[in-house]
Formats: C-alpha cells, sequence, structure tokens
C-alpha cells in the first residue's frame, strides 16, 4: 500500500511508470486500484496504490470526499480458515516393549526365515527379498 507520485494511468505513455509497475507485477503483485484517486478541475490520477498477490475474497474500492484533494481507497481481505480438508492427520508407530516383544515373536515364533536371501547369487535380489521379508515383521509387530 503506498501513497505516491507515480501516476499508474500513465503507464502507456511513461516509460518510468510501465517499468515501475513491470517490476511490481514481476514480484507477482497487481493493482487492486485501477481508477483515479485524485480529481482536478483538469486532471485525474491513480497515485494511491495498494497492491495485492491474492485475487480472491478480496473488496477493494475508493471513497471519495471532499475534505482533502486525494480520495480514500481500501481494500479488506477475508481470512483464510481451516476445514477439516486442509487439517494434517499425522500417524506414528507405538515402539513400546510389548511391540518389541510382538516383533521379536514373529521373527522366531513365525520361522520368519532368511534362508532364501543366502541362497540368492544376485545382491539386489537378495536384499529386495530381506528387506520385503523384515518390513512385513515390521509393519505387523508396530502397526500405524
Amino acid at each position: 500500500m503506498s501513497d505516491m507520485n507515480i501516476d499508474l494511468l500513465k503507464y502507456d505513455t511513461q516509460t518510468k511508470t510501465n517499468d515501475y509497475l513491470e517490476s511490481i507485477f514481476s514480484f507477482g503483485l497487481s493493482p487492486v486500484i485501477t481508477l483515479p484517486t485524485r480529481l482536478a478541475t483538469s486532471s485525474a490520477t491513480l497515485i494511491d496504490h495498494i497492491y495485492t498477490n491474492r485475487t480472491q475474497s478480496t473488496n477493494s474500492g475508493i471513497i471519495t470526499i471532499d475534505l482533502a484533494d486525494n480520495f480514500v481507497v481500501f481494500h479488506i481481505t477475508k481470512r483464510r480458515r481451516k476445514t477439516a480438508e486442509s487439517t494434517v492427520i499425522k500417524q506414528a508407530r507405538l515402539f513400546s516393549q510389548n511391540n518389541y516383544q510382538r516383533f521379536r515373536t514373529y521373527l522366531e515364533e513365525k520361522k520368519t526365515t532368511f534362508d532364501p536371501v543366502l541362497h540368492i547369487k544376485c545382491h539386489n535380489e537378495g536384499y529386495n527379498i530381506f528387506i520385503q521379508l523384515y518390513l512385513t515383521a515390521f509393519n505387523t509387530s508396530y502397526p500405524l
């Protein structure tokens, strides 16, 4: 928001005004006031600026008053409220002593055998079999 002596209505005739406006656009901002904010008997200028990067849920305008040579400008942005859809559900594993015992039991009593890993000649295939057996035991013992 600014009260500048740069007349945005002259963007097409003044190079410096055009450069200024282009730099504002390069930051992803857009002016929300686009009509003259100062009227004189022989001129109309847009020298009161408000910029935003949000185009939805906003309301802007100009209030004409006779107390000053510039009009009053305003911009209202509605706050975003969290919705149930934006709530992040966090999951965790419980690494309790009970679950640890379940993990050991799964590996011992279920007779999870890693023999197939030892008989594979390709290291990558052996690793894939090992990690599949291990993760099955882990996910069963420590559920989300």
